[in-house]
């Protein structure tokens, strides 16, 4: 990328300046944005370095973009994984080693395998650091970032397809969504075939509850799960904490899912008919399987996390329990005789485990020196 190049595209917002820069990879479409200081752009033909790039999902702190979800569309990982290696080695490392790189993720995205939950890094320590940008060839950067990703939810390939097409900004699907609904009007939408999202924490959602519904906790990775757990193509009623309503509206929203009809007026307060499940420890979970007469068990998990819970069934007065946020092994251990298995392969491949705990132990030296030396700046 010739820095000395005269910038047509360089827009200026307030005192600074943006530039797109296309960096396909992880979608054909990818782009990343240069920022200037709009101070230095002065009156010159050529910009100057840019202070900061925001990456989306070309470049994480630690990983780099998935290249393998584009497949439903007719774009092979391989392909799109050549794109990134030349995104990443012929724009975004070409950047000065002081650029600051904002990405779009952080810990917890499906988008990569092995992202930091730091949220802020330069360039330079990219360029040390992640696995991903160290000397190899295209061929090996390929094998590296296709291997071993995490399963994606279905709702990528939806959103892929949402992102293709022009729709409502989020402002104005939440104008439409947050609608405040009586328990008969909340009822009345799920005989007509809504969906019931219960945001609440899941302790509270186990004190009490209305039958039927489905509990995605906003402490956790609400949009993930829920794009994992919900049908699109229905629509949604919530029961949320009064004046959680609408964060539990924006969150599905970000992930395409804005078929929201509205939510329960007042919470769980405003209803009388509620439901209780019982939550149980590890113990006596295990106690209970073990038992002559032992319930169904029921083990749902993506990549091994979520709540257990004890749930009676209306109809046939027998139990399930439904496993998903304990270390499963214990559980079959106390179990003995239960054969309660899971896969409990980690989600980064173990070359990558292995390259981000050198990194992070550069990063220590690092920091350690940057102590010694009293600097202040911290990437």
């Amino acid at each position: 990328m010739d820095r000395g190049a005269p910038r047509q595209s360089v827009l200026r917002f307030l005192e600074w300046g943006g530039e797109a820069l296309e960096t396909p990879g992880h979608t054909v479409e990818s782009i990343s944005l240069l920022v200037y200081d709009g101070a230095q752009l002065g009156s010159q033909a050529a910009a100057p370095d840019p202070v900061a790039v925001l990456t989306g999902d070309t470049l994480f702190v630690g990983d780099v973009g998935r290249p393998d979800l584009r497949a439903s569309l007719g774009w092979s990982a391989s392909e799109l994984g050549g794109m990134l290696y030349d995104s990443l080695h012929g724009k975004l490392l070409k950047l000065p080693d002081t650029t600051k790189v904002y990405p779009a993720h952080g810990a917890g995205s499906l988008c990569g395998k092995a992202i930091s939950k730091e949220t802020v890094s330069t360039i330079g320590d990219q360029r040390l650091l992640n696995y991903a940008l160290q000397p190899m060839t295209k061929e090996r950067f390929i094998e590296l970032v296709t291997a071993d990703q995490p399963d994606a939810p279905a709702y990528f390939t939806y959103d892929a397809v949402l992102n293709s097409r022009e729709r409502q900004t989020l402002d104005q699907a939440l104008a439409r969504e947050l609608k405040p609904l009586t328990l008969q009007q909340l009822q009345s939408a799920v005989e007509d075939g809504a969906q019931l999202l219960d945001t609440r924490d899941p302790a509270e959602f186990a004190a009490a509850h209305l039958r039927g519904s489905v509990n995605i906790g906003l402490g956790g990775q609400y949009a993930s799960w829920a794009g994992t757990l919900l049908d699109p193509s229905r629509p949604i009623v919530i029961v949320a904490d009064p004046a959680a309503e609408t964060q539990s509206a924006l969150r599905l929203g970000r992930i395409g899912f804005d078929r929201v009809e509205g939510f329960l007026d007042g919470g769980l307060a405003a209803a009388a008919d509620v439901v209780t499940t019982e939550r149980l420890s590890p113990q006596t979970a295990a106690q209970r399987i073990a038992a002559p007469n032992a319930p169904t068990v029921i083990a749902t998990w993506r990549q091994g996390d979520a709540t257990l819970t004890l749930n009676q069934s209306p109809y046939s007065g027998t139990f399930s329990l439904i496993i998903t946020s304990i270390a499963l092994e214990a559980l079959a251990r106390k179990a003995q005789a239960t054969a309660v298995t899971m896969d409990a392969r980690e989600a980064p491949a173990r070359e990558a485990a292995r390259a981000k705990e050198q990194a992070d132990a550069a990063r220590a030296g690092a920091e350690k020196t940057r102590t010694t030396n009293k600097d202040t700046f911290k990437p």
